[in-house]
């Protein structure tokens, strides 16, 4: 009964014989007089008895489209048979019903959406009224979820005028039963009012939602966590692509496409590859999840490996090689399609639209530049020979690019993928070719969307081949959002941003990037600092110095360039390690400017370790905390190696004012030989730590909680005073008590009660008993803890756990729900490790911790410490997406450091089972 497709319908939708006879011995088994409800539960077994023999074949590995296919006639037969029931026939001429959207084109996922169009021929009459209400009424009675309209002719072709999602929807629609007369006035309405008229229109609207759809989904197919339907590169640009060629008239399958010219056999070839996979993939999704999602997730991903047969060792490493593959697909359908639909939509409405159209350079002049054309701000080839007749113009295209500002053509970007083969090994290393990288690499603020270009043409793979193994390289680590080759543009993307930012915290990275007077180094060695991940090693920026000095001699670079290009690739993460360390200790700085040793490499390094950490991060998760310890380390490193002797003067000065300035603040309030009694009591590492304002606001907050003891206030319960820091997006927090066993830990747990992250803790306790913690916190979104709810949350719960011995926050924490970043890395593999450090800071011992972060986590691990009768002298304290990254400094009772190797063995070992629960 399914009548004739539409141009935009498969021909192999029609239903096979077999599963209509396998129908129709069930309802003759029912017998003539079935009830309804029996008749319900036929329809019932026989969808699911079908769609189980669909989860087996899907088990055995048949591919999804195929399967899709077959689910769609699956829903075409039991509609036929709907329809027949209802007595569809009755309403003659009258009625007739439609598949569209994914049911039309005949790709039914396990979860997707069964979309129909009633078409009427003017005012409903009861009967057809009562065929469509039979046959919706059954449907959701089976649990199907189904999408409908009932409207006539001009009503449906009015809408789809009004709303392009409905006129897109209808581009696929084709007949299931009814009126074939209707059917056939409804397909020429709809050509002559629709697709004959507003083709521009239409079209231009086409490029933009798919540009705002790909902003949506991260403007990148390399996200952690892609979307197989609407993300760049999903289904949908496949999609795309043919209504695109529908609407302009060049024909939907990719062998139409070819024969008209728009795609190289070999591109249609991989994008319908790349189709048919992702459609294999969404169909095993769908099934895992028992429903609907189309989202990759971090959780399911090694399900998935696993469940599809990936053949590597283990679960981490099958998961790698199934995103691999799925971000090459994806790659290849954005690409190919993409540049596709592009090329039709610009030859059809005669200029660049949607994005291009914004390029203030765009005049509509042309202009002939080696062998290419430019016209207004887009780069076109003069001949499809362009690059065969000149292999050298493969990297000469993206020099003009950069000079002339303007943006490679459709059909350009699409001529260099089909050609980049021809720059071979001999070519890429001849000397233009590598002074025309250099001069691309040399021009500060503009590197980023020209090597970009250059990737997505595989051009920066041939000039670099250290950097081609990171195409599509999952990254599976705590911090990375992208895959390594995605993540390294960005980075390169993120410089481009620093240079006359005027964003007050990218000002000053602009500023030391203004004076950089080798940006080619720098820039390579961004290219070059994450390739050790390639080859899996522990590592990777080992792996990555030794690529940096081969490309570097490749390069002709000798002596001092060399070197710094090295250097920077071998230490990209020393900074971000430093600035973690205890920055108040000369020793501190004194080994990282010996690592440094000049100001032109500490410049250097503040570049490229901003760029990683915001490439990975974005700027959702910067905290301000984070970026003044980066700037306090840059400024003392800076004053160091511009001489030790100089330096340890101007620390010691600054500690004697420091006591001027307490006093000075203080004066009325406090005498001045309690601040020197506050200070003695304190401990020499107090004064190099705590700025002066800071030390006021503790002796401040020590008189008053005496005061309050005086007056009569709980002898047990703390002092807590707040101070909100907005533009730094933290809030300071001080605590005063009396010393007690677990009582870091039973902080940290009220903390994490209210919902507050703890970026860091100083631990200082008096000589006379007196605890003086500082926490500087914040929210899940990076911003002060300002809420009286959270603050009284905090002191609430801080005050029941000191009164009793009892651990009464770890129950309230397993009752709470994970925090945003445990939501968005679910249960993935991530490494843990606990190491104590004797070396790093000479006379103390340190306890490094880096685990998947939980709520309580902090609690849990201080509250084991305290266990093994071990106290905490200075915490430093970082969280970043999903990973907690903390030190301890670990004192005995006699607040000496912790030496006894068995001792620290017990502790370890006490600690992994808390970070494995």
């Amino acid at each position: 009964m399914s009548g004739p497709a539409t141009p935009g319908a498969e021909s192999d939708l029609e239903p096979s014989g077999g599963l209509r006879a396998v129908l129709a011995r069930a309802e003759e088994s029912l017998g003539g007089d079935a009830s309804p409800s029996a008749r319900l539960d036929m329809y019932r077994e026989f969808l699911r008895r079908e769609e189980q023999r669909l989860g087996e074949l899907a088990r055995a590995g048949a591919p999804g489209l195929e399967l899709a296919h077959r689910r769609a006639q699956l829903i075409t037969v039991a509609l036929e048979r709907l329809w027949e029931n209802a007595h569809g026939e009755e309403a003659g001429d009258g009625l007739v019903l439609g598949a569209v959207g994914g049911f039309g084109r005949g790709e039914m996922s396990p979860a997707s959406d069964i979309d129909l169009v009633f078409i009427r021929e003017g005012a409903t009459d009861r009967t057809a009224e009562e065929v469509v209400k039979q046959i919706l009424y059954v449907l959701w009675d089976l649990g199907l979820k189904v999408g409908h309209a009932c409207r006539t002719v001009a009503e449906t072709i009015d809408r789809a005028e009004a709303e392009p999602l409905i006129k897109t929807a209808l581009l696929d629609a084709r007949r299931l039963g009814g009126s074939v007369l209707l059917w056939q006035k409804f397909l020429e309405e709809f050509q002559r009012r629709s697709l004959a008229k507003g083709v521009d229109g239409y079209l231009a609207w086409r490029l933009e939602n798919q540009a705002s759809r790909h902003r949506k989904e991260g403007g990148t197919v390399f996200v952690q966590e892609p979307n197989l339907k609407t993300g760049v590169g999903g289904l949908r640009d496949f999609h795309n692509l043919r209504w695109v060629g529908r609407v302009a008239g060049e024909g939907i399958s990719p062998a139409e496409l070819v024969h008209r010219g728009w795609l190289g056999s070999a591109e249609a070839a991989q994008a319908e590859a790349a189709f048919a996979f992702l459609m294999s993939l969404r169909e095993q999704l769908h099934h895992l999840q028992c429903g609907p999602g189309d989202v990759l997730t971090l959780r399911l991903q090694g399900e998935l490996a696993e469940g599809m047969g990936y053949p590597q060792p283990n679960i981490l490493r099958k998961s790698e090689a199934l995103m691999r593959e799925t971000y090459g697909h994806l790659r290849a359908v954005h690409l190919v399609c993409n540049a596709a639909a592009t090329r039709i939509c610009q030859q059809k409405t005669g200029r660049p639209r949607g994005l291009w159209s914004f390029f203030s350079g765009w005049t509509g002049a042309r202009r002939a530049v080696d062998g290419f054309v430019l016209q207004g701000a887009e780069l076109g080839a003069e001949s499809p020979a362009v690059f065969r007749e000149d292999p050298i113009r493969l990297i000469r295209v993206f020099r003009i690019l950069q000079d002339q500002g303007s943006v490679p053509g459709a059909e350009l970007a699409a001529l260099i993928r089909a050609n980049f083969s021809l720059l071979t090994e001999d070519w890429a290393r001849c000397p233009e070719v590598r002074e025309t990288f250099l001069h691309i690499l040399r021009q500060k603020g503009k590197v980023g969307r020209i090597l970009r270009w250059m990737h997505e043409g595989g051009v920066l793979g041939r000039i670099l081949p250290e950097f081609a193994p990171l195409t599509c390289l999952v990254q599976h680590e705590f911090f990375h959002r992208y895959t390594a080759d995605e993540h390294t543009l960005v980075c390169l993307e993120q410089l481009d941003a620093m240079l006359g930012s005027k964003e007050p915290d990218l000002r000053k990275y602009g500023d030391l990037y203004s004076r950089v007077e080798v940006p080619e180094i720098l820039a390579l060695a961004v290219l070059l600092h994450d390739t050790g991940k390639a080859e899996l090693a522990r590592n990777h920026e080992e792996i990555g110095a030794v690529h940096a000095a081969q490309v570097a001699r490749r390069f002709q670079f000798r002596g001092r360039e060399l070197a710094l290009m090295t250097f920077l690739v071998d230490h990209h993460m020393t900074l971000g390690a430093f600035a973690r360390k205890n920055l108040d200790e000369p020793e501190t700085i004194r080994a990282f400017a010996r690592i440094v040793q000049d100001e032109e490499r500490l410049d250097l390094l503040m570049l490229i370790s901003a760029a990683d950490v915001r490439a990975v991060a974005g700027r959702n998760n910067w905290s301000g905390w984070r970026e003044l310890l980066v700037w306090d380390l840059y400024g003392r490193t800076k004053r160091m190696l511009a001489g030790e002797e100089e330096f340890l003067r101007a620390e010691e000065e600054k500690q004697k004012g420091r006591v001027q300035q307490v006093e000075a603040d203080l004066a009325g309030e406090v005498s001045r030989e309690d601040v020197a009694q506050h200070l003695a009591g304190m401990g020499p590492s107090y004064l190099r730590q705590c700025p002066a304002a800071l030390i006021a606001r503790h002796l401040r907050a020590v008189h008053r909680f005496f005061a309050d003891r005086v007056a009569g206030s709980d002898a047990l319960i703390p002092l807590v005073e707040w101070r909100d820091f907005p533009e730094e997006g933290h809030t300071e927090v001080i605590v005063v008590t009396w010393d007690r066993t677990r009582l870091f830990s039973k902080i940290a747990g009220s903390f994490a009660v209210a919902g507050c992250n703890i970026l860091s803790a100083d631990v200082f306790t008096r000589a006379d008993d007196v605890v003086i913690d500082t926490f500087l916190v914040c929210s899940d979104r990076l911003e002060p803890v300002s809420h009286r709810v959270d603050r009284g949350t905090f002191e609430q719960a801080l005050a029941e756990s000191l009164r009793t011995t009892e651990d009464t926050l770890s129950e309230r924490l397993a009752g709470q729900g994970p925090t945003l970043w445990q939501k968005a890395i679910g249960e993935a593999e991530f490494p843990a490790s606990l190491r104590i450090d004797m070396e790093s800071e000479p006379g103390r011992t340190l306890l490094h911790v880096q685990a998947p972060d939980r709520v309580g986590l902090l609690h849990a691990l201080t509250g084991a410490i305290a266990d093994e009768g071990m106290q905490i002298g200075v915490a430093r304290i970082t969280t970043e997406k999903g990973a907690a990254l903390d030190t301890f400094s670990l004192l005995d009772r006699e607040d000496r450091p912790v030496t006894d190797p068995e001792w620290q063995e017990r502790l370890l070992h006490r600690l992994k089972e808390v970070v494995g629960r």
